[in-house]
């Protein structure tokens, strides 16, 4: 994998530490888990999980994926609060956040594609 520009990692910081913090609920103490990690990377490349030896699917950045994080945040948190019985373990958790992530993720991309538009032809 590339290097990431300084851009990529703050983003990849602050999508980290939305999802540690305000979705999963941990405390700076806490560890940020490697499963966690994985499956944000697999999602930036459009697959499950991140695999060196599976072909990227897609290309989402990670300021992307942070805002599908954020439009999706109040069903995650609703999910959580209404099946909290149901979720077995911090995977189960993670998969749940990221199911919902993926679900809203396309929507976001056509929307900024949409506001850039707009913003060429106002410019125009």
């Amino acid at each position: 994998m590339a290097q990431m520009s300084e851009k990529e990692k703050k983003d990849w910081i602050a999508l980290c530490e939305y999802i540690k913090y305000d979705l999963l609920g941990y405390s700076k103490e806490m560890k940020t888990p490697k499963y966690l990690v994985l499956r944000l990377k697999g999602l930036a490349e459009g697959n499950f999980i991140t695999n060196k030896k599976i072909a990227p699917n897609a290309c989402y950045t990670y300021e992307e994926i942070l805002i599908a994080s954020k439009l999706s945040s109040s069903k995650i948190k609703s999910y959580f609060t209404n099946n909290s019985a149901k979720i077995n373990d911090e995977k189960h958790k993670i998969n749940l956040i990221l199911m919902f992530i993926e679900s809203e993720i396309n929507d976001v991309i056509i929307r900024l594609k949409n506001k850039k538009a707009t913003e060429q032809e106002i410019e125009k």
